[in-house]
Protein backbone atom coordinates (compact mmCIF):
# COMPACT_ATOMS: atom_id res chain seq x y z
CA UNK A 1 0.00 0.00 0.00
CA UNK A 2 2.66 2.03 0.69
CA UNK A 3 4.34 1.99 -2.98
CA UNK A 4 0.75 2.61 -4.17
CA UNK A 5 0.16 6.18 -2.49
CA UNK A 6 3.46 7.07 -3.33
CA UNK A 7 3.09 7.38 -7.68
CA UNK A 8 -0.21 9.92 -7.08
CA UNK A 9 2.15 11.91 -5.20
CA UNK A 10 4.52 11.93 -7.61
CA UNK A 11 1.94 12.72 -10.59
CA UNK A 12 0.12 15.05 -8.56
CA UNK A 13 3.12 17.11 -8.14
CA UNK A 14 4.05 16.79 -11.76
CA UNK A 15 0.69 17.98 -12.92
CA UNK A 16 1.03 21.14 -10.45
CA UNK A 17 4.78 21.99 -11.93
CA UNK A 18 3.87 21.79 -15.66
CA UNK A 19 6.57 19.21 -15.84
CA UNK A 20 3.51 15.84 -16.25
CA UNK A 21 3.62 13.79 -19.63
CA UNK A 22 0.42 15.81 -20.06
CA UNK A 23 1.63 19.07 -20.32
CA UNK A 24 3.55 21.66 -23.53
CA UNK A 25 5.19 23.42 -21.39
CA UNK A 26 8.65 22.34 -21.15
CA UNK A 27 10.71 23.77 -18.05
CA UNK A 28 14.41 25.98 -18.98
CA UNK A 29 17.01 26.31 -16.28
CA UNK A 30 18.90 29.15 -18.61
CA UNK A 31 19.58 32.46 -16.83
CA UNK A 32 16.76 34.79 -17.77
CA UNK A 33 17.13 37.80 -20.29
CA UNK A 34 17.39 40.81 -17.92
CA UNK A 35 17.60 43.98 -19.93
CA UNK A 36 20.64 45.76 -19.54
CA UNK A 37 20.83 49.48 -18.02
CA UNK A 38 21.20 51.25 -21.25
CA UNK A 39 18.16 49.34 -22.70
CA UNK A 40 16.55 50.04 -20.21
CA UNK A 41 17.19 53.82 -20.27
CA UNK A 42 16.30 54.09 -24.46
CA UNK A 43 12.51 52.28 -22.91
CA UNK A 44 12.01 54.95 -20.60
CA UNK A 45 13.18 57.69 -23.23
CA UNK A 46 11.19 56.35 -26.19
CA UNK A 47 8.14 56.27 -23.91
CA UNK A 48 8.99 59.54 -22.53
CA UNK A 49 9.31 60.96 -26.29
CA UNK A 50 5.90 59.34 -26.77
CA UNK A 51 4.47 61.39 -24.00
CA UNK A 52 5.89 64.20 -24.93
CA UNK A 53 4.90 64.00 -28.82
CA UNK A 54 1.07 63.77 -27.77
CA UNK A 55 1.37 66.09 -25.09
CA UNK A 56 2.34 68.74 -27.79
CA UNK A 57 -0.44 67.27 -30.27
CA UNK A 58 -3.08 67.94 -27.65
CA UNK A 59 -1.55 71.43 -26.51
CA UNK A 60 -1.98 72.34 -30.51
CA UNK A 61 -5.07 70.93 -30.45
CA UNK A 62 -6.54 73.10 -27.64
CA UNK A 63 -4.18 76.35 -29.03
CA UNK A 64 -6.18 75.55 -32.14
CA UNK A 65 -9.64 74.95 -30.62
CA UNK A 66 -9.04 78.48 -28.63
CA UNK A 67 -8.21 80.29 -31.64
CA UNK A 68 -11.35 79.55 -32.96
CA UNK A 69 -13.49 80.19 -29.99
CA UNK A 70 -12.21 83.45 -29.94
CA UNK A 71 -12.26 84.04 -33.56
CA UNK A 72 -16.23 82.87 -33.32
CA UNK A 73 -17.03 85.11 -30.13
CA UNK A 74 -15.13 87.96 -32.52
CA UNK A 75 -17.73 87.94 -34.97
CA UNK A 76 -20.83 86.95 -32.83
CA UNK A 77 -20.01 90.29 -31.10
CA UNK A 78 -19.35 92.42 -34.39
CA UNK A 79 -22.84 90.98 -35.56
CA UNK A 80 -24.42 91.88 -31.99
CA UNK A 81 -23.05 95.34 -32.35
CA UNK A 82 -24.03 96.10 -36.22
CA UNK A 83 -27.22 94.85 -35.11
CA UNK A 84 -27.77 97.16 -31.89
CA UNK A 85 -26.34 100.10 -33.70
CA UNK A 86 -29.39 99.24 -36.26
CA UNK A 87 -31.77 99.02 -33.55
CA UNK A 88 -31.53 101.84 -31.90
CA UNK A 89 -31.47 103.96 -35.59
CA UNK A 90 -34.58 102.05 -36.27
CA UNK A 91 -36.37 102.62 -32.94
CA UNK A 92 -35.54 106.39 -32.97
CA UNK A 93 -39.51 108.57 -32.86
CA UNK A 94 -40.06 112.22 -33.74
CA UNK A 95 -41.46 114.58 -31.15
CA UNK A 96 -45.01 113.20 -32.14
CA UNK A 97 -43.32 109.53 -31.28
CA UNK A 98 -44.08 108.68 -35.14
CA UNK A 99 -40.96 106.59 -36.64
CA UNK A 100 -37.69 108.63 -37.55
CA UNK A 101 -37.67 107.79 -41.31
CA UNK A 102 -34.52 109.72 -41.97
CA UNK A 103 -33.06 107.30 -39.78
CA UNK A 104 -34.86 104.24 -41.37
CA UNK A 105 -33.41 105.23 -45.05
CA UNK A 106 -29.94 105.96 -43.16
CA UNK A 107 -29.77 102.40 -42.32
CA UNK A 108 -30.84 101.05 -45.13
CA UNK A 109 -28.52 103.21 -47.27
CA UNK A 110 -25.98 101.29 -45.32
CA UNK A 111 -27.22 97.77 -46.00
CA UNK A 112 -27.28 98.42 -49.96
CA UNK A 113 -24.02 99.93 -49.78
CA UNK A 114 -22.62 96.88 -47.80
CA UNK A 115 -24.19 94.97 -50.75
CA UNK A 116 -22.30 96.90 -53.13
CA UNK A 117 -19.04 96.21 -51.53
CA UNK A 118 -19.78 92.81 -51.29
CA UNK A 119 -20.56 92.76 -55.04
CA UNK A 120 -17.53 94.23 -56.05
CA UNK A 121 -15.05 91.96 -54.21
CA UNK A 122 -17.43 88.73 -56.03
CA UNK A 123 -19.62 87.95 -53.59
CA UNK A 124 -22.85 86.93 -54.62
CA UNK A 125 -26.16 88.75 -53.69
CA UNK A 126 -28.66 87.11 -51.32
CA UNK A 127 -31.53 88.95 -51.28
CA UNK A 128 -33.25 89.14 -47.39
CA UNK A 129 -36.78 89.55 -46.18
CA UNK A 130 -35.90 93.45 -46.69
CA UNK A 131 -35.19 93.70 -49.87
CA UNK A 132 -38.26 91.62 -50.68
CA UNK A 133 -40.78 93.59 -48.64
CA UNK A 134 -39.57 97.25 -50.44
CA UNK A 135 -41.25 98.51 -52.44
CA UNK A 136 -39.65 98.83 -56.36
CA UNK A 137 -39.90 102.68 -56.03
CA UNK A 138 -37.89 102.74 -52.90
CA UNK A 139 -35.20 100.31 -54.05
CA UNK A 140 -34.67 102.76 -57.05
CA UNK A 141 -34.54 105.37 -54.68
CA UNK A 142 -31.94 103.50 -52.77
CA UNK A 143 -30.13 102.53 -55.20
CA UNK A 144 -29.44 106.28 -57.32
CA UNK A 145 -28.73 107.80 -54.01
CA UNK A 146 -25.98 105.00 -53.55
CA UNK A 147 -24.89 105.50 -57.05
CA UNK A 148 -24.62 109.29 -55.91
CA UNK A 149 -22.01 108.57 -53.36
CA UNK A 150 -19.86 106.41 -55.31
CA UNK A 151 -19.67 109.17 -57.97
CA UNK A 152 -18.51 111.88 -55.22
CA UNK A 153 -15.60 109.54 -54.30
Amino acid sequence: MVGSSKPKQTVAKQQRSGDGDGGDKQKTNGPKKVKSKQQKKMSFAQAQDVYMRLKREKDEERQRERDEREKRNETIAATNKSRKKMNQALAKKNKKGQPNLNAQMDVLLERIQKRVEKEKNGGTYKPNSLSRSLSWRLQQVFVDRTCELYKKK
